[in-house]
C-alpha cells in the first residue's frame, strides 16, 4: 500500500476525530493512485483487517464507498481488485476508437479466433436478407486493451463476399474498410442496437470473466452502396471495462461543443488496425 504524505503506510491516528474507516479509505485511495499490482488484486478483507488492526466490519465500511465509485470491485473468495479504467466508444460517427485509445497511451491488439463458413441463423439471415441456413463467411475476433480481453465480435458477411476477403487482409484492417474495398463501394451507414446482457460460458471464457457476468451486447448491421446489408456483427463487451458516449443536442440546439481532451501520453507506435467493426 502507498504511503500518505507525512504518515507511514498502514498507520492510523486512533486519537483523531476522523473515523478509522475514513482514514483507511483515504490510504486506499493513495494506494490506488500509485498503481495497483499487475494482477489488479489489492487485498482481502482479512489482510486489511490485520494490517490496520481493525475489525473486518470497519474494513467493509472503508471500501464500500470505493466500490460504489467503481474504483474497486470484490470477488467472493478471491479478494478486492482495482477496477481498470473504462474504454469509451463514441457513437457519433464511424471512427477508429482504437486509434483514440492508443493516443491515450493504451496498448491495443486484436486476434482472429475463427475464420470459416457458417450457416446463417434466423437473425443473421434476416439482417443480411438471405435465406436461413445460407452459408456465409464468419469471422470471430477478440479485442485486447493493455493485455486485457475487452470485447469479442462475431462478424457474418453476405455470401457474395465469400472468397473475396482473406484472413490476412482482415487481420490488418477494419472489416468495413476491407468490405468497401472488395465491393468497390463505400459504407453508407449502420444500424446499431445496444442492450445489457449476461455472458454465456463461451463468451465468458474468451473475456476472462465469470459466466453470467454483465456484458454490453451490440448488434450492428452495415449497409453499403445503395443500401445493401453486407455485414452483420454481434459484439460482446465487458460491462466493467466498456462504455458508450453520445452527444444529444437539444431541439434546435447548436452542434456538438468542442472539448479539449488531454491524453495520458502520446503514442509513438503504429496504430493497431481493425478496432471498430
Amino acid at each position: 500500500m502507498g504511503t500518505t504524505k507525512g504518515r507511514a503506510p498502514f498507520q492510523l491516528d486512533r486519537n483523531s476525530k476522523v473515523p478509522l474507516y475514513l482514514q483507511i479509505e483515504e490510504q486506499v485511495r493513495h494506494m490506488l493512485a500509485g498503481g495497483a499490482p499487475s494482477d489488479g488484486r489489492v487485498f482481502t478483507e482479512q489482510e486489511l483487517s490485520s494490517r490496520f488492526q481493525v475489525s473486518r466490519m470497519t474494513v467493509r465500511q472503508a471500501i464500500r464507498a470505493l466500490v460504489g465509485e467503481g474504483l474497486l470491485y470484490r470477488v467472493r473468495g478471491a479478494g478486492t481488485f482495482a477496477s481498470a479504467p473504462k474504454m469509451t466508444e463514441s457513437l457519433e460517427s464511424l471512427r477508429d476508437n482504437f486509434e483514440d485509445w492508443e493516443s491515450q497511451g493504451h496498448k491495443v491488439a486484436l486476434r482472429i479466433l475463427v475464420f470459416d463458413m457458417e450457416k446463417a441463423g434466423a437473425d443473421i439471415a434476416r439482417r443480411l436478407q438471405v435465406a436461413q441456413r445460407t452459408r456465409v463467411p464468419h469471422l470471430l475476433r477478440l479485442w485486447r486493451v493493455d493485455g486485457t480481453p475487452i470485447g469479442l465480435v462475431d462478424f457474418y458477411l453476405h455470401p457474395s463476399l465469400a472468397g473475396r476477403l482473406t484472413r490476412p487482409a482482415l487481420e490488418h484492417t477494419h472489416v468495413r474498410v476491407a468490405v468497401a474495398k472488395a465491393v468497390r463501394t463505400p459504407i453508407r451507414g449502420e444500424r446499431v442496437e445496444i442492450e445489457a446482457g449476461s455472458a454465456s460460458p463461451a463468451v465468458a471464457g474468451q473475456l476472462a470473466i465469470q459466466p453470467k457476468a454483465p456484458i454490453l451486447i451490440r448488434r450492428v448491421t452495415q449497409f453499403y452502396g445503395s443500401g445493401r446489408p453486407l455485414v452483420a456483427a454481434n459484439c460482446y463487451y465487458r460491462a466493467d471495462l466498456y462504455r458508450y458516449a453520445l452527444y444529444v443536442p437539444a431541439a434546435g440546439g447548436a452542434s456538438r461543443p468542442t472539448v479539449r481532451v488531454a491524453s495520458r501520453r502520446p503514442s509513438s507506435r503504429p496504430r493497431a488496425a481493425g478496432g471498430h467493426p
